[in-house]
């Protein structure tokens, strides 16, 4: 039986997912996507934070969610133990640039666009929880390591 955190792993990365699924696509129709409180993703989506060059931030958002849902269901069907690992230090770096480029995307939208977006939010809420999950991860298996030393 797989851990829960990897099981909550996996759904946070489909969840994410959709998230800035929508995103992107709201972003390649030239559209601001529906805001629930307030105007800030109209103010965050026409921005020039809103893309990195021809790239949606919210498609590289999706492309992390995308990884990290990918690496924790191949890690769901039992890899082997070598594989297994690549497959957690990846997620963790993945989920770990992910969150460090979040805290700079919301630091933006807060203080230099001053604007608030639901959205932007429940992406950060979900990046944040997959980063913790996938530490809390590292460092369990890491003790489990130590004690075979």
């Amino acid at each position: 039986m797989k851990s829960r955190t990897l099981i909550a792993t996996f759904l946070l990365g489909i969840v994410g997912a959709l998230i800035t699924g929508y995103l992107t696509l709201e972003h390649g129709r030239g559209e601001s996507p529906a805001c629930l409180v307030g105007h800030g993703c109209t103010v965050i989506a026409s921005s020039k934070y809103a893309h990195i060059g021809v790239f949606p931030t919210a498609a590289l958002g999706l492309l992390a969610y995308l990884m990290v849902a990918m690496l924790a269901g191949a890690r769901l069907v039992n890899p082997p133990e070598d594989v297994e690992a690549i497959l957690r230090i990846g997620s963790f770096a993945i989920s770990f640039i992910a969150f460090i480029f979040t805290l700079w995307l919301m630091y933006i939208a807060m203080f230099v666009l001053e604007a608030t977006c639901t959205w932007c939010i429940a992406s950060a809420v979900t990046i944040t929880s997959i980063f913790v999950l996938n530490a809390l991860d590292v460092v369990k298996w890491k003790r489990s390591l130590s004690e075979f030393e």
